[in-house]
């Protein structure tokens, strides 16, 4: 048996020793104030629409790591937390829902000195009733792939007064899916 383990240990790769001038430092992007988006609609120079809007971040029981809740509290929390989200995407716009026929979702989410942050994945799956309401507010008309692609997830440290957790929607037109090119709502 012994032996057998030894064979084991020969086989295997090892990583070459890391030098001892190279430590390794982790840093995490941090952004100010002034540096967050502001809810509304813009127009790039291209003429393509970008919609930002700031939604309340999800709550504990939708998260992936969380201990799971019973189907009709989780089902209640993810209801509750797509109608608030809708009514910020309707204020953000100001009462006229843009309507995109593809778009691209970017997250990004900021959370004060690093308290309070998630992984990338979980948040993904905390922000689904947040992506859900994209949809049922008519941003896109539906969540699919031909409609909608979910773009960089970004999650930043806040220092300069920013006292609580913040997330970000940008849902940007995107004119090219699956190698068909939409003009305002077109094929080409």
């Amino acid at each position: 048996m012994l032996e057998r383990l030894n064979y084991r240990a020969t086989i295997l790769p090892t990583k070459p020793p890391r030098p001892a001038s190279a430590p390794v430092q982790r840093v995490a992007r941090v952004v100010v104030p002034a540096q967050l988006p502001e809810p509304g609609l813009y127009r790039l120079k291209d003429g393509q629409r970008v919609l930002v809007v700031e939604v309340p971040f999800p709550p504990r029981s939708l998260s992936n790591n969380a201990r799971p809740a019973h189907w009709s509290t989780y089902n209640a929390d993810r209801t509750l937390y797509q109608t608030v989200c809708r009514v910020k995407i309707t204020e953000a716009c100001g009462g006229r829902v843009p309507q995109f026929t593809a778009a691209q979702v970017d997250i990004l989410a900021v959370c004060p000195n690093g308290a309070g942050m998630h992984d990338e994945d979980s948040l993904v799956g905390s922000c689904k009733g947040a992506i859900d309401s994209v949809v049922s507010s008519g941003v896109i008309p539906n969540d699919n792939p031909e409609h909608m692609h979910l773009g960089p997830m970004r999650i930043r440290i806040a220092r300069g007064g920013v006292t609580e957790r913040r997330l970000f929607l940008m849902v940007r037109e995107r004119r090219t899916v699956f190698g068909l090119t939409y003009r305002l709502g077109e094929v080409e």
